[in-house]
């Protein structure tokens, strides 16, 4: 106890003795607070990918932002060419802008082979690109169709043929459409016909124009 009051008078001594004297006092020192960064959060390493859906006319968005999924289509065509006549066509979808396409045709074949009246079914596989207005596609449908005269030579024809389609919708939305397009191939008279021309082979080209929906 004696201790803590000699060290406490020596202090306060020796601070008289500063004020009297005029010095200044032994400086205070203090330790400094390191100061902490402040975090934040690392930006993002990319903007964010946003991916678009084809658009094509037998899946399109209604005009509530709800889909209109069909599954199906139907078109009716008229063929002017060696192949006249009136065609219908229903198509059933098997992947995205994919379809199977089963077709009947009512007309005349008017080939090198002769001129006939003529029924006939076929069936095409079609695949379908879609412009960025979302109302424009193109069509590429493969396929193998079968005729039989019924009037004059009875002879058939077996027609591997290419169609090259443009189809448009009404408005987006709209599940109906207008198209266009080109037929092109050969015909193999497949028999049926007593003028021997059996195996002989044509070119079938025409043109279409109808409606989907």
């Amino acid at each position: 106890m004696s201790r803590f009051l000699w060290v406490m008078i020596c202090g306060i001594l020796t601070s008289q003795a500063f004020a009297q004297t005029g010095l200044p006092a032994p400086p205070l020192v203090t330790t400094p607070i390191p100061q902490q960064s402040p975090i934040y959060a690392p930006p993002p390493t990319g903007a964010p990918v946003i991916v678009e859906q084809p658009l094509y006319l037998d899946r399109v968005a209604g005009t509530n932002g709800q889909e209109i999924d069909s599954t199906t289509f139907i078109t009716m065509d008229i063929l002017l060419g060696m192949t006249t006549g009136i065609r219908s066509q229903v198509g059933f979808e098997v992947g995205p802008r994919q379809s199977i396409v089963a077709e009947v045709f009512y007309g005349g074949l008017f080939t090198k082979i002769g001129t006939t009246e003529a029924v006939g079914g076929g069936v095409r596989y079609q695949w379908r690109r879609v412009s960025t207005d979302q109302v424009n596609q193109l069509a590429l449908s493969p396929g193998l169709a079968f005729y039989s005269a019924i009037s004059g030579d009875e002879r058939n024809i077996l027609a591997p043929t290419m169609e090259v389609t443009w189809i448009r919708a009404f408005s987006p939305g709209n599940n109906w459409g207008w198209q266009i397009g080109l037929s092109a191939g050969i015909g193999v008279d497949a028999g049926g016909s007593d003028r021997g021309t059996t195996g002989e082979i044509t070119p079938l080209i025409s043109v279409f124009s109808g409606f989907r929906f």
